[in-house]
């Protein structure tokens, strides 16, 4: 017995095997950003950019037309995938995941990973309106889940370590480690979680961001010009005006995504079809506004810039929101984590630009209000603050946005 007791104290302790699980976790959530981004990247370049050129649709006049044929082509190519998995790959399935995480003790099948890798990056490579975070959420969490079920843990260790997958996913993919964290603990855990547990969130979101910065450079994934307040007597009245404009507008967001998502379910055609007929809308949309396609990242970039007219940012707020509902609605794969920080950043930016334009030498410039606006939208349309107050203190490393953000989110997500 004493030699027993001994070897014993040699075990590592259960907050341990918890810390060095969680390190494993962040580890393989970040090769699997990387595995995810590439193939996205791939299916962009061989079919929507290959389409794009072979059916020389930039020459204009009538070609511009055959647009819609490249997001049709992601969702024909589904069509294997649903009828392999049904249930499994159209939609937006991240309600889904959380119900699996927190009614179902996070146990989800390992084929969930192909699935939503290939699914999402058809969808989105091809030019259909979504965003990629979701799905890399989910792809880290089932990593965490796969590992909770070989070690054959409990229900609520089980739900840490998905937690911890998903806070890897979200730190890599955003370049932003305390996002991360918060993102699992406010979105996946439901604000619910021990200091162990929230010791597990921050060594997988570390290690995660370390292996895609090692992939991908120590860069954030928006380049955002150094921006401050010119007078904040006057513009925090007016982010705290902007504020309550995004929490209306993510309530009507919200609402209309839900509802397009219904009448696409009541459509009276072959469900394989509704999909094919969402990237037929989003295509058309596309021939005038072909910034409302993809994951967005692009304009969300000009935007942060100052660039784009106030009508072009205004008009683009409601057809991204359009092409998003129909997308995921009809049954695309992806999240939308991405149209949102879109729909932030053009409402930020067309409301500066108005407040810039009428008061120039009090307020800065329409950019500063893009990036506060991407706080305040995703706070609201995800009821996650601290989130989005801390994606966009890393993001910039600006304390002067920062101070705009916190109220901004707080207001935005009380509104809505």
């Amino acid at each position: 017995m004493h030699y027993k007791i001994r070897w014993q104290s040699f075990l590592p302790g259960e907050n341990t095997r918890l810390i060095v699980t969680a390190a494993f976790i962040g580890i393989i959530a970040g090769v699997a950003i990387i595995v995810f981004r590439e193939t996205e990247a791939l299916v962009h370049e061989y079919i929507f950019v290959n389409g794009y050129e072979l059916l020389r649709i930039g020459e204009g006049g009538w070609r511009r037309f055959l647009l819609p044929l490249l997001p049709i082509s992601g969702m024909v190519l589904l069509i294997p995938l649903s009828l392999l998995f049904p249930g499994k790959v159209n939609g937006y399935g991240f309600p889904k995941f959380l119900r699996k995480v927190n009614l179902e003790n996070g146990v989800i099948r390992a084929r969930t990973l192909g699935i939503k890798i290939i699914a999402a990056s058809l969808t989105i490579g091809t030019g259909n309106s979504a965003g990629v975070e979701g799905p890399i959420a989910q792809i880290g969490g089932t990593l965490g889940s796969q590992i909770g079920q070989l070690s054959r843990v409990s229900g609520k260790r089980m739900k840490v370590y998905v937690a911890a997958g998903c806070a890897g996913g979200i730190a890599g993919i955003f370049n932003a480690p305390i996002a991360g964290i918060f993102f699992a603990a406010e979105i996946v855990l439901l604000g619910s979680y021990e200091i162990s547990s929230f010791a597990a969130l921050v060594i997988a979101s570390a290690l995660a961001t370390v292996v895609t910065r090692a992939y991908y450079g120590a860069v954030p994934i928006f380049p955002i010009p150094d921006y401050c307040m010119v007078n904040p007597f006057v513009e925090m009245p007016l982010y705290a005006v902007m504020a309550v404009i995004v929490g209306l507008l993510a309530v009507v967001y919200i609402r209309f995504f839900y509802y397009v998502r219904d009448k696409f379910r009541a459509l009276p055609v072959h469900e394989q079809l509704k999909p094919i007929i969402g990237g037929l809308m989003v295509g058309l949309i596309g021939i005038v506004f072909p910034q409302v396609m993809g994951d967005g990242y692009k304009v969300i970039e000009t935007t942060l810039a100052g660039q784009g007219t106030i009508g072009v940012l205004m008009a683009l707020v409601v057809l991204k929101a359009v092409a998003t509902s129909i997308t995921l609605g009809s049954g695309g794969a992806g999240g939308v984590f991405a149209p949102a920080l879109f729909i932030g950043a053009v409402i930020g930016g067309a409301f500066g630009g108005i407040v810039h334009y009428l008061l120039p030498a009090y307020t800065a410039s329409a950019g500063a209000y893009a990036t506060i606006g991407i706080g305040a939208f995703l706070a609201a349309s995800t009821h996650a603050p601290l989130t989005a107050i801390f994606l966009l203190f890393e993001m910039t490393g600006n304390y002067m946005i920062v101070i705009p953000v916190m109220l901004t989110s707080i207001v935005g997500t009380i509104v809505a």
